[in-house]
């Protein structure tokens, strides 16, 4: 593989994953929320679904 289009698979890897890393942020901070508003559904008696 030329070093060129290694270098363009590298960096098309790279922005990949950062992708999907800040996927995966969003994903569990949207985890944590929906945790919290179970919880606080719980601790006032009411039903969670």
């Amino acid at each position: 593989m030329p070093s060129d289009e290694k270098a363009r698979v590298d960096r098309a890897d790279r922005d990949l994953a950062s992708e999907n890393r800040e996927r995966f942020e969003n994903l569990q901070e949207r985890v944590a929320k929906v945790k919290a508003l179970f919880e606080s559904k719980g601790e006032n008696g009411a039903r969670a679904d």
